[in-house]
């Protein structure tokens, strides 16, 4: 306790120890403070002592100093003064040796002394308040009137009468760059207007040499002239005044106001030849001057006005004039611009669209050649004879390469004439058209032979296409279909009895088909080419050519289709002959049935004759496989439930007969031919097809294959599972029903009732059977309809599978 209490003891002594230390710090920071607060004190003192000695230090510097500042002051007045005197001495004498000079007529000395005279008088325009200096740029604006009004008359005299010398012209031009730019202008226009005095009075609207008939004398005169000019006076005015251009420039204008009150006045002398050897020698003339010229004076006002948009401005004044000479006062100089002329051939349509309103002659007469050709066309289409058969291409008519030999030429004429290449084109293309549908409408169907059981209801259709076409409105990709399906229509509801085609008239019918495929691709081409050579890129969608090229594929649909007819009618007397045979006493299978023979050897002769009459179009003679064998197919089985009774023996041997029939359908692009690339799709049209869809030709190949095979197959089933129930037994009659509906799901009433008696059920057995049908196939099993319309919404369903080569041909046209 006592060791505890003495330990307390030390440590208060301790504390008070560093209390007192704390306490002497404290007194000494403030003895600092307060240095430095008089250290402060001396310092401001230093600096206020140190400003003041440096005022002091200026005010005795200016004082030295204000003697040379007035110096200065004094030098460069009196410099400017003295400067001023000589200026204005120089603008008195100048002004006095203008008037002397004026009244001695000196244009020599004149350019310079008055270019000098303004510029000195330019730099008294913030003195002109001052009255002697106002006096005398009154003197010098006086002069300068005296000058224009002197020089004016004198050249217009001298150039008149050609007694001034060409020096003398040369230096009161240049005296003129320095007046006002309404002189020079005035000048050069009655200048310009000088040089076709002549000109004006040569051909104008009373004389004969104006009409369209002399306009090559025009021209002739036009260029003789320029020539003239630039050889006589062509170096004695200013370059940058363009005299010959100008001269050339406006006799364009005035040629075009002529030729357009011309052709007003006398429109009813007007024809297309007079028109088209007019406007190609005005756009030959038109090239030729934008060869030698570079269009600076051609204003973008005057290309303006020229194209249609008036400029009430410059109303009798020569394009360019504003700038001519190189006038600060007149806005930008046209050299600027000179680049742009030149890339926009200038002359482009400077006279020749003066005959844009008389577009309508030349279309209107084209209109008769060509209707005058589609009248011969036809004509000689109704008295073609069916072509020779020996085994090469059918040929496309020759109309067909005439008429578009006619549309070349009309083209080619149009693009070498400028006012044609805007809404002209876009006429023309019109024509085109109109006329493209005559020539399908009634020069291909006058050239289908007369004969043939399927011509007779195929004919009045094509007959009346151009009116499906402009009625329907259809457009591309959709016209087609419904076109097509028309036709595929009435073709598949024709008659099969009556004459068939010859082998010449099946020529003739596949002949009227690469016609078709011809103007196909051609049109096409001649799509294109018209956008190419449209002057305005906006008139693109106005040219279409998708209602044409639809009514083409309409018309290679149903040559499609008769030839599907008629090898159709072929195999009539082979069904015929199915249909006579006795089934029931049928009591062993043998070889294939004569009516199998029969359909072969038709098949095998008339698709060695299409083949080679279809050499050069392999694409269609696949799409006519196809179309037969769906037709053949529904045809068949149409006949098949004709044959009632048959036995067990009878409908395998059915089933031989059809298994054979799908060989012969499988096989049918190359029946009869030496050797199988005979069937192969022409290369180019593989290729592009192949290109189209990411894959090899081969893989094309491959797909009309695919299509054909699903083609027949799905026909051949539909016999063959006819035929298995046929050989499926009675009883128990649940079990037949039950597999009947298992093999054949759409079976309707009526086609069971046939099913029955090929299986030669009594009549009185029939409504048992007829009650389980109904009880296991639903209502729909009462809905009865004929057989053939039965197997033809079968092949609707069939013809599905040929939409896939309507998908590759339309991919075909988009290429071509």
């Amino acid at each position: 306790m006592i060791m505890l209490r003495g330990r307390i003891g030390d440590l208060d002594e301790e504390i008070r120890e560093v209390v007192r230390c704390q306490t002497t710090p404290n007194a000494d920071g403030r003895t600092s403070l307060k240095e430095a607060q008089t250290a402060l004190h001396h310092l401001f003192a230093s600096v206020k002592d140190i400003k003041e000695k440096a005022d002091s230090s200026e005010k005795r510097v200016a004082e030295i100093t204000r003697d040379i500042k007035q110096l200065d002051h004094a030098k460069r007045h009196l410099t400017a003064s003295i400067k001023t005197l000589h200026q204005m001495q120089m603008l008195i004498e100048g002004a006095d040796r203008l008037r002397d000079l004026t009244r001695q007529r000196e244009y020599q000395g004149l350019a310079q002394l008055l270019q000098g005279v303004i510029t000195v008088l330019d730099d008294f325009r913030p003195l002109m308040a001052i009255p002697q200096i106002a006096a005398l740029a009154g003197d010098v604006a006086s002069i300068r009137r005296v000058l224009a009004d002197q020089i004016s008359a004198e050249l217009r005299e001298g150039l008149a009468t050609g007694r001034t010398p060409r020096t003398n012209v040369a230096h009161a031009c240049a005296v003129l760059n320095h007046l006002e730019p309404q002189v020079r202008r005035k000048l050069i226009e009655w200048l310009v207007s000088e040089q076709l005095s002549e000109y004006r009075v040569l051909f104008h609207l009373d004389q004969e040499m104006a009409w369209l008939d002399h306009i090559d004398k025009r021209y002739q005169w036009i260029k003789k002239h320029l020539v003239y000019f630039e050889e006589t006076l062509g170096g004695v005015f200013p370059p940058e005044w363009e005299m010959t251009e100008r001269i050339a420039v406006h006799a364009c204008e005035l040629t075009r106001k002529q030729l357009a009150d011309l052709m007003a006045l006398r429109s009813s002398q007007l024809d297309a030849g007079l028109l088209v050897n007019a406007m190609t020698k005005t756009s030959a003339f038109e090239v030729l001057l934008s060869k030698r010229f570079t269009g600076v004076t051609l204003r973008t006002t005057g290309e303006d006005k020229r194209l249609g948009s008036e400029d009430t401005s410059n109303e009798g004044t020569i394009p360019g004039l504003a700038t001519a000479g190189g006038d600060s006062e007149a806005g930008t100089s046209p050299l600027n611009n000179r680049a742009s002329f030149i890339d926009r051939n200038p002359f482009n349509g400077l006279i020749s669209s003066c005959f844009e309103p008389h577009v309508h002659v030349y279309m209107e007469t084209r209109a008769r050649e060509l209707a005058q050709m589609i009248d011969k066309f036809a004509k000689e289409a109704e008295q073609m004879l069916p072509p020779k058969v020996d085994g090469q291409p059918a040929a496309t008519l020759p109309s067909c390469a005439d008429l578009f030999i006619f549309f070349k030429k009309c083209l080619v004429q149009c693009i070498q004439m400028p006012a044609f290449r805007g809404q002209g084109l876009v006429l023309l293309s019109g024509t085109f058209k109109k006329y493209l549908r005559e020539y399908a409408s009634r020069v291909l169907q006058a050239a289908l032979p007369k004969g043939g059981s399927s011509a007779g209801s195929a004919r009045p259709l094509l007959a009346n296409l151009q009116t499906l076409v402009e009625q329907s409105g259809m457009t591309a990709g959709t016209g087609l279909a419904g076109l097509g399906g028309v036709v595929g229509g009435v073709t598949a509801g024709s008659g099969s009895g009556g004459p068939r085609y010859t082998p010449g008239e099946i020529c003739q019918v596949c002949g009227v088909l690469t016609t078709a495929e011809y103007c196909l691709e051609t049109v096409l081409q001649l799509e294109t080419k018209l956008k190419e050579k449209l002057s305005s890129p906006t008139l693109q969608d106005e040219i279409t050519f998708s209602s044409e090229l639809d009514l083409f594929h309409v018309v290679v649909n149903q040559c499609i289709q008769l030839l599907v007819a008629d090898l159709e009618a072929t195999c009539e007397p082979a069904f015929a002959s199915m249909l006579k045979t006795n089934w029931a006493s049928l009591e062993a299978v043998g070889e294939q049935s004569p009516f199998v023979n029969a359909i072969g050897s038709h098949l095998s002769h008339n698709m060695t004759l299409l083949r080679d009459a279809l050499a050069n179009s392999r694409k269609y003679l696949t799409q006519f496989c196809v179309k037969f064998s769906s037709g053949f197919m529904s045809k068949y089985i149409h006949h098949l439930l004709r044959c009632r009774p048959i036995s067990s023996a009878g409908a395998e041997q059915l089933l031989l007969d059809t298994h054979a029939l799908r060989t012969l359908l499988l096989e049918l692009p190359t029946l009869g031919a030496q050797t199988a690339n005979l069937r192969r799709a022409p290369a180019s049209y593989t290729k592009v097809v192949a290109n189209q869809l990411s894959v090899r030709p081969a893989e094309i190949r491959k797909e009309f294959k695919k299509i054909l095979k699903a083609v027949v197959m799905k026909g051949i089933s539909k016999a063959e599972l006819i035929l298995k129930v046929v050989l499926t037994p009675l009883e128990p009659a649940d079990v037949f029903v039950t597999n009947l509906l298992r093999l054949l799901p759409e079976t309707d009433l009526t086609e069971f009732q046939r099913i029955l008696e090929m299986k030669n059920v009594r009549r009185h057995d029939q409504p048992a059977l007829i009650e389980r049908f109904k009880r296991k196939a639903g209502p729909q099993a009462i809905v009865s309809a004929s057989t053939e319309e039965k197997s033809t919404g079968l092949f609707s369903v069939l013809n599905q599978e040929s939409g896939r080569i309507m998908r590759l041909e339309k991919l075909l046209k988009k290429k071509f």
